[in-house]
């Protein structure tokens, strides 16, 4: 009778009654799933897979601790790897873009050769490295300035169950054996070191491979999967809040046209754009792209490469002959003249508005006309006085190199032309 009645003052009461009760002794709490903490795979000599739960405010020592137990080895004879970089042990796990169902490598220590501990690079996290990718030199000034806490985000196209465009992930393997043990010996600079395999040198850590290339890839953000996405580089962070050059509104994610002037479009004129070209049966055919749309001003050398970009679209896109630009058909082409063409209406833009739209021409021009660039990882840098003497300010560059010549500092700058 009395555990009834606890129990029916329970479903009444909700949490704050259980909660006296647990204290008091009285009734036991359920085993609760933390939702605080993290379910990650950890692949140790790319074989054993170890599930792990962590805290977030663990470092990578203490999750080396939980992991030795489980492996049967010495928690200093465990390196982890995630995301191309070795995570050092006073490293916090919340700052290591380690989300649920991550899967990070461990490898053995001590099978490492002391050279390759020296030259792989441990300066930057890859998510935070990366994000000259998407922001210039003078953004990341504004950001870090104005404290804009708004995330710097790659796209994709999640071709999964989101269907749409999607924030991404960036993570990187080892080109040879394919495993995540690779720590890259220098960061990306630019889109084409992620997308072209094999620029960016690296050591693999796995046993028996040799492997010294990174190989990059993309996942969707918004649900763990193995599914790979394809990289929508043209699509960005409006961290400048340059207006469409359609609408004229200034949205948070926009589309950079490829071309000189990097015109930017909003995502909702860009599908119109499109629509409005496939109604004229106006795509252009490339021999190397296929079917593909310049930019909307009509600036030259301006064609969109990949064409998961038009995924914007939906899954269901408009079919026509490639011979007649009409609808799809069996057979001959029948004659234009008898049929009732569809005329679309022309993307026409305010001179102004196309002016203003402009991503960062203007301030390209004031960087090649103020600045030389670093000759390891070509970072524009100012001179505001002082002697030859240059160091590169990007974190994970640091090079010594004289203003005039160009090249790696030396004594016999110094002694030439040290200060002018």
């Amino acid at each position: 009778m009395a555990t009834f009645i606890i129990n029916h003052v329970v479903s009444l009461f909700g949490s704050f009654i259980s909660s006296i009760l647990v204290s008091l002794g009285i009734i036991k709490r359920k085993n609760t799933v933390d939702m605080n903490k993290l379910r990650i795979n950890v692949r140790f000599n790319g074989q054993i897979s170890v599930p792990l739960d962590i805290n977030p405010q663990w470092t990578i020592s203490q999750m080396k601790e939980t992991l030795s137990s489980k492996l049967n080895v010495l928690p200093e004879d465990l390196s982890i790897i995630f995301a191309g970089k070795e995570l050092d042990d006073d490293l916090c796990v919340e700052n290591c873009d380690i989300g649920q169902q991550s899967i990070l490598h461990a490898v053995r220590a001590r099978n490492r050769a002391p050279s390759l501990m020296i030259t792989t690079s441990k300066s930057s996290l890859l998510h935070e490295s990366i994000a000259s990718l998407q922001l210039s030199e003078d953004e990341q000034k504004t950001v870090n300035q104005t404290s804009d806490k708004r995330k710097v985000n790659f796209y994709v196209y999640c071709s999964g169950p989101c269907k749409d465009v999607c924030p991404g992930k960036l993570r990187v393997r080892c080109s040879y054996c394919k495993q995540g043990t690779l720590t890259v010996i220098k960061d990306p600079c630019c889109w084409d070191d992620v997308l072209i395999a094999g620029r960016i040198p690296g050591v693999c850590q796995a046993d028996n491979c040799s492997g010294d290339a990174a190989e990059f890839y993309f996942k969707c953000s918004n649900h763990e999967s193995q599914d790979q996405a394809v990289a929508l580089y043209l699509i960005k962070n409006n961290f400048r809040d340059v207006p469409c050059l359609a609408c004229t509104e200034v949205s948070k994610v926009i589309l950079v046209f490829p071309c000189a002037a990097k015109h930017v479009i909003c995502l909702d004129c860009f599908r119109e754009y499109c629509i409005s070209r496939l109604n004229e049966r106006n795509f252009k055919q490339d021999e190397n792209f296929g079917y593909t749309l310049p930019c909307a001003v009509g600036c030259t050398d301006s064609l969109i490469k990949e064409t998961h970009h038009f995924k914007l679209l939906g899954e269901e896109h408009f079919v026509f002959c490639r011979l007649c630009l009409q609808g799809y058909h069996i057979g001959r082409c029948e004659p234009t003249d008898n049929l009732n063409t569809t005329k679309g209406y022309l993307y026409v833009f305010n001179d102004e508005n196309v002016e203003q739209a402009r991503w960062e021409e203007d301030t390209k021009n004031t960087i090649k006309s103020t600045t030389k660039p670093c000759p390891k990882c070509r970072t524009p840098t100012e001179k505001d006085g002082g002697c030859m003497h240059m160091v590169c300010t990007r974190p994970q560059c640091g090079y010594h190199w004289c203003w005039m010549c160009q090249t790696e500092w030396t004594r016999e700058c110094m002694g030439n032309h040290w200060f002018g």
